[in-house]
């Protein structure tokens, strides 16, 4: 558990920092940006808990199989970033679109 919840929360500081890093670039939702910017530095902190955890946790002897089984979910990860990716752009993608219609709606 303890090597997922790691791999959780480094995902998460990754895919948070590139959304905040493209509305930075954009500079057209400040309120966004800031809200993103208070998610990555909590995840950031999650992700030194949970590396502060293993270093308490994990035994020595057990530091071997414990990096082999975090390298496995960093696979796993990564093989299913692509997708999830995707999902998440068509989501946005959706939702905007919902949300100018809704918009143009109220304005006619």
């Amino acid at each position: 558990m303890l090597a997922a919840a790691a791999r959780f929360e480094a995902t998460g500081v990754r895919l948070f920092a590139r959304h905040l890093g493209v509305l930075e670039a954009d500079g057209h939702d400040a309120a966004l940006a800031e809200m993103l910017r208070a998610i990555v530095s909590d995840e950031r902190r999650h992700a030194r808990s949970c590396a502060a955890a293993a270093k308490r946790l994990v035994r020595d002897s057990e530091q071997e199989d414990f990096a082999a089984l975090r390298e496995r979910i960093a696979v796993i990860d990564r093989a299913f970033g692509i997708t999830l990716a995707v999902r998440y752009w068509l989501l946005l993608a959706t939702l905007a679109t919902r949300d100018r219609i809704t918009k143009k709606r109220g304005q006619a």
